[in-house]
């Protein structure tokens, strides 16, 4: 049985208020809701008994969540590396109209212009299109895409 829809993306965050400030700063509007999980489903969906995260969720295009968690209890430790090639890695890829314009509204927002500004793609599927990686304050790849005219 297929899927029916993506409902939601999440990473999990080091400062939460840190991370609002960073996402919707990249995504121009801030979180639609902010939740606390404390309570028995919580550990029961998470498997951590006693657990306690804040949690900020984003609009996505095409109705879809980014969640933003922040765990209290169990506390949240540094991932071992965020660098792109190592198994279990991930990122989120985001269509940006105007790439030039969001480098530099990510100045000073604490992001990483991984690949130092916008690359121009040569062939494949968005062959003349522009691309970048960004790192937001935890590390959290994004790869911003300017489609080809």
């Amino acid at each position: 049985m297929k899927p029916r829809e993506l409902n939601h993306v999440c990473f999990t965050v080091g400062d939460l208020d840190r991370s609002i400030a960073f996402w919707s700063l990249l995504l121009g509007d801030g979180p639609v809701r902010r939740i606390e999980y404390d309570g028995p489903t919580d550990a029961a969906v998470t498997g951590y008994p006693g657990v306690r995260m804040s949690a900020a969720y984003f609009g996505l295009p095409g109705g879809v969540l980014l969640e933003l968690f922040q765990y209290h209890e169990p506390p949240g430790v540094p991932a071992g590396s965020h660098e792109t090639y190592v198994v279990g890695n991930a990122h989120l890829g985001l269509v940006m109209p105007d790439l030039d314009e969001t480098c530099r509204r990510l100045e000073g927002s604490g992001a990483t212009l991984w690949s130092g500004g916008p690359v121009r793609l040569v062939g494949g599927e968005h062959d003349g299109g522009r691309s970048m990686y960004v790192r937001d304050p935890d590390g959290i790849t994004i790869e911003l895409l300017e489609l080809p005219d």
